[in-house]
């Protein structure tokens, strides 16, 4: 018997030695693998934070030390959705610093209302709007931004006394314009939503969201035809512009400028 039990302790023993070395040589197996995700992860960080900083020799080192990865991590949106956000953040973390010491400073708010609109915070930059048209009623730029935010939830007359009042005083900007079409568009004025496209076609003639909005209140005209002609113009551009064209004239679908 205690000869019995000897042999299973042995065997056991053999049996652990064994399973220790399987997993010792799956981890050998995968360590290249984990070696690649650290080194890709190391490059989109380094890439995300050199870029913000604008550290160019860091850049250049990450990219010697991880050629594949690095590159990998240029074609990867995801990273530059990363870098995009980084910047932006710390683009309103510094504006808000400054504006600390300088509160009213026009530019830094109107600077941080647009960063914080690209990051979706809405509301905050709704207040910043209104601090610049507290200070300076007749600011051309804030009044057209504020605009197009109001309209964008779609309070389209709310957003029509601003939007006109920015026309008139910056008459010429295409992006000025097309805040006061998409308005239009947004109230069924059709009529005057498609003079000003036209307009800013005039102006710009590869502006696509021009191209858009045209062809939406064309279509509503019951001019098919032209509109149709727009869209595939504006398709063969850029195949997902539209991509409610075929769905509805919603004009809350009126693609953002960016």
């Amino acid at each position: 018997m205690a000869l019995f039990g000897q042999k299973n302790r042995k065997r056991r023993i053999v049996e652990l030695i064994l399973a220790v070395s399987f997993v010792a040589l799956v981890i050998w197996i995968l360590r290249p693998y984990r070696e690649r995700e650290d080194s890709e992860r190391a490059a989109r960080q380094a890439q995300a934070q050199a870029i913000v900083e604008g550290a160019t020799d860091e850049i250049s080192s990450f990219a010697e030390a991880f050629p594949v990865a690095f590159g990998q991590a240029l074609l990867n949106p995801y990273s530059a959705q990363e870098i995009e956000y980084r910047r932006l953040t710390i683009e309103v973390d510094t504006l808000s610093r400054e504006l600390k010491k300088s509160p009213d400073d026009i530019n830094r708010l109107l600077q941080r209302a647009r960063a914080l609109r690209t990051l979706g915070d809405d509301d905050s930059a709704m207040v910043d709007f209104d601090r610049i048209l507290a200070l300076e009623p007749k600011n051309a730029e804030a009044l057209n931004d504020r605009a197009y935010l109001v309209a964008e939830r779609g309070e389209f007359a709310a957003a029509l006394p601003q939007a006109e009042l920015a026309v008139r005083l910056s008459p010429n900007k295409d992006y000025i314009l097309d805040t006061l079409a998409f308005v239009y568009v947004g109230l069924e004025r059709d009529d005057e939503a498609v003079a000003l496209y036209r307009k800013i076609l005039k102006i710009d003639p590869t502006a696509l969201h021009a191209s858009w909005g045209l062809a939406a209140a064309l279509r509503r005209q019951g001019k098919t035809a032209e509109a149709q002609k727009l869209f595939d113009e504006v398709k063969a551009i850029d195949p997902n512009y539209c991509l409610h064209w075929q769905v509805d004239n919603d004009p809350g679908h009126h693609p953002k400028r960016t």
